[in-house]
């Protein structure tokens, strides 16, 4: 379980965010290319993202964790997949994936393939 911050001028790409990770994205943060996965199966869960304002994330890839984009933040480009997938660490597995929108935040292409994205007014 490791969380990271990412914030005023600062960028992270292809970082890999497994079960109990965290990844804080604030304003000024950017972020590209990240891989969120579960490791341990049975509804172990994944990593978690979270973009708050002014912090930017393109290219996330969610298998069986979550994105949550705050008033302010903005995300594109996110795929939202739902398991049955391979992580190495963890073998075959199979997890839901979330993406959580909160009013005002701005999500640009998202695609969800058997995941979840709620939107919330």
């Amino acid at each position: 379980m490791t969380t990271y911050t990412v914030t005023s001028g600062m960028t992270s790409s292809g970082l890999a965010l497994h079960s109990g990770d965290i990844l804080n994205v604030k304003a000024g943060g950017v972020i590209d290319g990240t891989f969120i996965g579960g490791i341990g199966g049975g509804g172990g869960g994944g990593g978690a993202e979270f973009v708050f304002s002014g912090g930017v994330a393109s290219g996330t890839q969610l298998y069986g964790g979550s994105e949550t984009v705050f008033a302010g933040g903005v995300a594109s480009s996110t795929n939202v997949f739902s398991g049955p997938y391979y992580d190495p660490p963890g073998g075959y597995l199979s997890e839901v994936s979330y993406q959580n929108v909160s009013s005002g935040g701005l999500v640009v292409g998202t695609v969800v393939q058997g995941g979840t994205e709620t939107v919330f007014a």
